[in-house]
């Protein structure tokens, strides 16, 4: 039970092209656009449908994997254990996700 408490998943599709930028210290960062789509009927009975979209970063070897395997409209999973994070770094888990070592 501890490995899925204060975690985040998030299985969608690849809204974009993965941008990876490679920094001055020579480590990667990958960012891409993950669209979550949920669909429900609502009280008349109508079948609706709701997306999201989510900024994910990734950084090290996650960067790299992303760069080279992943493409626009690929539907992916993400789980990353949920820490407190200053404000200024994450503005809210439902527009962006951190996964992977920065210092990787």
């Amino acid at each position: 039970m501890k490995s899925i408490r204060n975690s985040v998943q998030l299985i969608g599709n690849v809204g974009t092209e993965p941008e990876v930028i490679v920094l001055n210290n020579g480590k990667k960062l990958a960012k891409i656009r993950l669209a979550t789509t949920e669909r429900y009927r609502n009280s008349e009975g109508k079948m609706m449908k709701e997306t999201q979209w989510h900024t994910i970063v990734a950084w090290g070897n996650l960067a790299t994997i992303i760069e080279r395997y992943l493409n626009k409209g690929r539907e992916i999973a993400a789980r990353e254990p949920y820490e407190g994070r200053e404000e200024s770094h994450l503005h809210s888990v439902s527009q962006c996700l951190s996964i992977g070592s920065q210092g990787s």
